[in-house]
């Protein structure tokens, strides 16, 4: 049996606070472009996701507030999405 989602799931910090703490240096993300490539350990994601979602909260949105995310081939868009959720937004 599975166990019950919390009535307050965070999608954030599920995937990436805990691994932040448990496996700081291990790749979280991996994003290949056309002419590039970037990874992010899960210390960086979770570091700049909470940065960003500091940022969206100073925006004074109400809890549960839909944010619009263009989504590209960036690692920004994963981020900004992960933010919105941490903030408590529907990205």
């Amino acid at each position: 049996m599975l166990p019950a989602v919390p009535q307050h799931f965070n999608l954030a910090r599920y995937c990436l606070a805990e691994n932040a703490q448990l496996h700081p240096d291990k790749i979280g993300l991996t994003v290949v472009g056309d002419d590039h490539v970037q990874r992010w350990s899960y210390a960086q994601l979770d570091l700049k996701v909470r940065q960003l979602a500091a940022g969206f909260k100073s925006l004074n949105l109400k809890p549960g507030a839909h944010i619009m995310i263009r989504m590209g081939n960036e690692a920004n868009a994963a981020l900004a999405y992960f933010a919105a959720i941490a903030a408590g937004y529907v990205a």
